[in-house]
């Protein structure tokens, strides 16, 4: 065996590994990882473009295994990559950030509403003296 058979063998080895994680990771074409399109909509991607957005980064993954310019074990971080630079955003949004944004927005709500109530009952009062 020559040593050009032998690096296509690992190659192609590598990137079979590679479509493995970036499987588990995404999901195939025809069932998708639930957690991994969650991901998606916590960093700003719409159900208009969430199937778009998962073909880019999919295609994308597999070309650049195919080019070796990406190794099977920084699948992960490339994928974060990608989704950064196409959600335009300076960090992934995990779960938590998610919730403790969520109930902030609602606290400033309630604060609002609390002042309008405020408002509302000192004028009532006003006209009630």
């Amino acid at each position: 065996m020559s040593l050009l058979q032998s690096k296509s063998n690992v190659d192609k080895h590598e990137i079979k590994r590679g479509e493995k994680i970036l499987k588990n990771i995404m999901g195939g074409k025809l069932v998708r990882n639930r957690e991994f399109f969650r991901k998606l909509g916590l960093n700003g991607f719409t159900f208009k473009n969430i199937n778009k957005t998962w073909n880019q980064i999919n295609k994308q993954i597999k070309n650049e295994l195919k080019n070796g310019e990406l190794k099977s074990e920084d699948i992960e971080k490339r994928i974060d990559e990608l989704i950064l630079e196409l959600s335009g955003k300076d960090h992934i949004i995990t779960e938590e950030e998610y919730v403790e944004l969520y109930e902030k927005k609602q606290m400033e709500k309630q604060e609002e509403i609390d002042k309008i109530v405020k408002t509302q009952e000192d004028k009532i009062k006003k006209r009630n003296s």
